[in-house]
């Protein structure tokens, strides 16, 4: 684009004084034309010398040729710089469209990038979700299991309290795990858990 041109050969620009690429291409190309014109204009110019030192010679002036010698060998020399100029114009064309092709393979490759960022990132906004789907998938069977408990604790307590009113010998409960119940005990408390959680 126009906006990744400027920025690529902004530093460019300013050294050679110009507002931006498309105007150095412009003044290159018109430049070009103008050294077309110019040596067009002095091969005319070499073409009609000639004629004349042939006439001249013909007529053995020998002062009239030699300034029109003077003349030719002055022209060869202007065409000749032109040439060298129109050649080096044409070497800096050539090492800013290389220059502009790799700016552009790399724009691509950066959009590329960019590309493959947008993905990992949306990769890992559905991992969130995904995360936090199971967060409060956990936080439910952990309010059922805290619900279960609390109703473990109260129906243990009811229990003793009814035992030590009614004086009831209760035999002794093996504890599998710490705080945890035998098989068997409480298995109505989980299920009323359970519908509670899920309701």
């Amino acid at each position: 684009t126009a906006a990744v041109e400027a920025e690529v050969f902004a530093e460019f620009s300013a050294e050679v004084g110009v507002a931006n690429i498309r105007e150095f291409e412009a003044n290159s190309l018109k430049q070009h034309r103008a050294a077309l014109a110019e040596s067009a204009s002095i091969a005319k110019q070499i073409s009609s010398l000639t004629s004349q030192i042939e006439y001249i010679e013909k007529r053995d002036f020998k002062g009239v040729l030699a300034r029109v010698q003077k003349q030719l060998s002055d022209a060869v020399a202007e065409s000749a710089a032109l040439e060298e100029q129109e050649a080096r114009a044409l070497a800096k064309e050539l090492q800013i469209r290389e220059q502009l092709r790799a700016d552009n393979i790399r724009v691509g490759e950066l959009r590329a990038q960019r590309a493959t960022v947008l993905q990992s990132s949306q990769a890992l906004q559905d991992r969130r979700q995904e995360i936090v789907a199971d967060k409060d998938s956990i936080s439910k069977k952990l309010a059922g299991e805290e619900i279960l408990i609390e109703r473990a604790r109260a129906q243990l307590h009811d229990t003793l309290q009814k035992a030590q009113v009614e004086e009831v010998a209760l035999p002794a409960v093996p504890v599998t795990e710490k705080g945890a119940l035998p098989d068997g005990v409480g298995a109505s408390q989980e299920a009323e858990a359970a519908d509670s959680s899920e309701a």
